[in-house]
């Protein structure tokens, strides 16, 4: 098969034409469970990782490189990336990067800014001489590798090196039995740039993991790394704190803090380690508006939501506070599960623009999807609020998110606005703050009544004529009387059963059809 009909199937993943990508960015994702000559235990899902953010990423860049060795499972949940993929060798790699700086330099030639993004998911290690390294298929590609063969030839404007290595890369051992392990420090990952000159440096962000758990870093339950699910829901949309359709440094940090703010093995809690380019401190490692997504996912209701992709895997997660919408790009699959509460609903994007989850017809899920009780089964626990938020950024050096300019607001697709609520309860006290106020005017009317009558009486007396005028005031105040009595018991009995029927409501509204 040749490789222009592959690209042609992978683009048919998407159930729509992807957006203009933004011009200039190539993407290079290297994933490897790891086995054969590798001393270290072979890893689950480092290849479905890669795989999920080569999907990601790939429709808004202007070309995209896979190295993985899928294995069987993984081989039939992508089976149109099987193809794609180039092996996770150190020489692949080097034929991927000669393509990918070629084609930044044309891209400089047209004026374009130009943005190189590297990702490696797999094992990583530290060697006998303290130097930190990742593991291919073909051996260690160590930091000084990195620097010399990918940052330091890099012809892009930015550099965005993305890091998920599992196990002794962030629990050391020593080479003793029964030693105590070294965790990697963020002191110990900053000689990852002594190679580099600091023009370089200044060009280059850094998203990097340093969990320090050996046995649990990746979820079955997840069937991902869990740093890889967390900042692959963040670049998703989740971590847009500000709202201006980009994923900063600093945002995706504080996306991927709360989401794992309620894990309480210490083993099992990450503490990834971000830097933007010094340059550029802003950056985006995503721009919603030029991700390639023309769908997205309107979280429009407070709470936990969960993406599943269309084989039932979890794909991304947010849990939503606050009253702006969180926005969710809908790429890499044909259709979408939405989970919320126990329930869920199929989202298939056939048009362009956003659907709002309060549109979307929920069902009871038909199987709990979960962490099973495991380590990670308080993720997402926390929402990313704006106290979380504010108290993050004070206690980091990582720069906050600009107030936005202009809010990332995509259009309604057309099956998929919000339908109108009916506020019910506020239908209802409405009515019955009206029942009053009519109940008050019926009394006024009484009391005019009875005055109108009076006099109606003492005119009688005194001529031993009706006066027509005080008559016809006598019988409108009296008809006043009876219709507001009418109108308030109606309006209250009305009003009370609103107000009773949305205490029955979850959120006290009722949607439209």
């Amino acid at each position: 098969m040749s490789a222009g009909v592959v690209w042609v199937l992978w683009c048919s993943l998407t159930a729509v034409a992807p957006a203009a990508p933004a011009p200039g960015r190539v993407v290079v994702v290297v994933g490897h469970n790891g086995g054969g000559a590798d001393p270290h235990s072979p890893l689950s899902f480092a290849d479905d990782d890669a795989a999920r953010l080569f999907l990601q990423l790939a429709p808004g860049a202007s070309r995209a490189w896979l190295l993985t060795t899928f294995d069987h499972e993984s081989a039939r949940a992508f089976p149109d990336l099987v193809d794609i993929a180039r092996p996770p060798t150190k020489e692949a790699l080097a034929g991927a990067l000669g393509e990918a700086f070629w084609l930044l330099r044309q891209e400089k030639d047209h004026g374009a800014q130009t943005e190189l993004v590297f990702a490696f998911a797999g094992h990583g290690d530290v060697d006998d001489g303290g130097q930190g390294f990742v593991v291919f298929a073909d051996g260690p590609f160590t930091r000084s590798d990195l620097a010399r063969q990918v940052l330091l030839p890099s012809p892009a404007d930015l550099n965005h090196v993305i890091v998920d290595a599992c196990s002794s890369y962030f629990f050391v051992k020593s080479r003793g039995d029964g030693d105590e392990g070294v965790a990697l420090t963020p002191a110990l990952l900053d000689a990852l740039k002594d190679p580099l000159p600091q023009d370089v440096i200044a060009r280059t962000g850094l998203m990097v993991s340093t969990s320090q758990a050996t046995e649990v870093h990746e979820s079955r339950a997840l069937s991902s790394g869990v740093f890889s699910y967390l900042l692959r829901s963040a670049l998703t949309g989740g971590g847009d704190v500000d709202g201006d359709g980009d994923v900063e440094y600093g945002e995706a940090a504080a996306f991927v803090g709360a989401a794992s703010h309620g894990i309480e093995d210490p083993r099992a809690r990450l503490q990834i380690y971000a830097e933007p380019p010094l340059q550029r401190p802003h950056a985006a490692l995503v721009d919603l508006r030029r991700s390639g997504a023309s769908s997205f996912l309107a979280v429009d209701q407070p709470g936990r939501v969960r993406l599943l992709d269309s084989r039932g895997v979890p794909w991304a997660e947010v849990n939503r506070a606050g009253d702006r919408p969180v926005y969710l790009s809908l790429v890499g699959q044909p259709f979408f599960l939405v989970q919320r509460d126990g329930s869920e609903a199929v989202l298939v994007p056939r048009s362009g623009g956003a659907y709002a989850l309060s549109s979307l017809d929920f069902n009871s899920a038909p199987t709990a999807r979960g962490d099973g009780g495991g380590p990670f089964a308080r993720l997402f626990e926390r929402p990313l609020d704006e106290g979380f938020v504010r108290g993050f950024f004070a206690s980091q050096t990582l720069v906050e998110p600009a107030a936005a300019a202009e809010l990332f607001v995509p259009p309604w697709s057309s099956a998929g606005s919000p339908p109108l609520r009916l506020p019910i309860g506020t239908i209802g006290g409405v009515l019955l703050g009206s029942a009053g106020l009519a109940g008050v005017a019926a009394v006024g009317a009484v009391v005019g009544n009875q005055l109108a009558f009076q006099e109606l009486e003492q005119s009688f007396e005194r001529s031993g004529q009706l006066d027509s005028a005080l008559t016809l005031e006598v019988d409108g105040w009296r008809n006043g009387a009876t219709a507001l009595t009418v109108s308030a018991v109606a309006l209250g009995l009305a009003g009370g059963g609103l107000v009773l029927w949305s205490m029955s409501l979850k959120d006290g509204e009722v949607a439209l059809p």
